[in-house]
């Protein structure tokens, strides 16, 4: 544990006292220092070092390497995943070559976007870690390549090169199958944020809370019939959570509560505003704006179907680029530090509160060992 809490304590001063914005040149290094520093801890990681990379994936790994080509699609992780593995597995025999190369690749890509997408990086790269993305990266690797994936995509659709966006959603999906989901985006970025739109997607709550179980189910089967994920593989989201057994407690309270603040920060800001006295080149602010009520949704709906839970990681990174554009946006400078003040001192002490008490339960984490022990 004295690992995470030593990394979480130096990007805390230097994102403080580093004086990172700068210049692009202080924010490059900024990132590089950072982000090399948490893929090397991420690198160095033993296998049983999360939960889901110690029972599913590190086994499966040992199975890919001794099967034919013609035998991988017997695997019961999506084609993808599974050529990757047995790629990795020609050139390095042990599990170890799948976590560092798949650290390198995930950890890097979330720098990369902040890079290019955020005002404040050192905002956006403390909120990658007090967060827990950082330690969800650890954990459920298969699903953060296809995060990871999505977010190079993200950069098309900006572009409006939405070809290339969907080939890359679909890679996605190859190696999650959640990921097909992300094909909302591309509309999703041309669509003003209005009351209309917010009761939509508030119907499409309720109703996901009446029926969402059946209607999951279905979809996981109709993929399952086709070969595109593993049916028993989720089966379990619908009778246990990932809160320890229970459906609301501190954490997921905690959950929904910062998802909904995130939310309306957001919104007053940057939408209730009229759109008014906004900075220049911030034509995606009604996409934020919807991720992030998108994400407070999937909190709550996570309450009472836990496979739902899945669906968040892939618009929690957006907040990464929402909170420094709202804190970028605000004139008066008492009101930004005292909403930065607040803002991050209740995430920072929840962060320590849940590695200490619940970090093993929820990720598999703790305590930490090196790869060679």
């Amino acid at each position: 544990m004295a690992i995470y809490l030593g990394v979480i304590i130096i990007i805390m001063i230097y994102s403080l006292f580093g004086n990172v914005n700068k210049n692009s040149n202080t924010k490059k290094c900024y990132l590089i220092v950072c982000f090399g520093l948490l893929t090397v801890v991420a690198m160095l990681r033993k296998y049983t070092i999360g939960t889901d990379l110690n029972l599913f994936y590190a086994p499966t790994f040992e199975q890919i390497k001794y099967l034919d080509f013609s035998n991988l699609f017997e695997v019961e992780f999506e084609g993808g995943y599974v050529l990757i593995n047995k790629i990795i597995s020609l050139f390095c025999g042990d599990v170890q070559g799948l976590i560092v190369l798949t650290s390198c690749f995930i950890i890097p890509v979330y720098g990369v976007f902040i890079y290019k997408n955020s005002e404040k990086v050192e905002i956006s790269t403390m909120l990658f870690v007090l967060l827990r993305i950082y330690f969800m990266t650890l954990n459920i690797i298969r699903q953060e390549i296809a995060v990871a994936i999505i977010l190079i995509a993200y950069e098309y659709i900006k572009q409006h090169k939405n070809l290339k966006a969907i080939i890359l959603i679909l890679l996605a999906t190859s190696m999650h199958t959640s990921a097909i989901i992300c094909l909302a985006l591309i509309p999703l970025y041309k669509i003003k944020f209005t009351r209309k739109t917010f009761l939509v997607l508030l119907i499409i709550a309720i109703i996901m809370m009446l029926v969402g179980n059946q209607i999951i189910m279905l979809f996981t089967n109709v993929f399952s019939s086709f070969g595109l994920s593993n049916r028993r593989g989720y089966e379990n989201y619908f009778e246990i959570d990932r809160y320890g057994g229970q459906k609301v407690n501190i954490i997921s309270i905690y959950t929904v509560a910062i998802a909904g603040l995130f939310f309306i920060i957001g919104y007053i800001v940057l939408i209730f505003n009229k759109r008014t006295n906004l900075k220049k080149n911030q034509d995606n602010n009604d996409f934020l704006v919807y991720l992030s009520y998108i994400y407070f949704i999937v909190t709550v709906l996570t309450l009472k179907i836990a496979i739902v839970n899945r669906l968040s990681y892939y618009v929690l990174p957006f907040t990464l680029i929402l909170i420094p554009r709202v804190l970028s946006n605000i004139k008066k400078r008492i009101n930004k530090t005292l909403l930065f003040v607040i803002l991050f001192g209740i995430m920072f002490f929840t962060c320590i509160y849940i590695l200490v008490y619940y970090a093993d339960e929820l990720y598999g984490i703790v305590p930490y060992e090196f790869f060679w022990k």
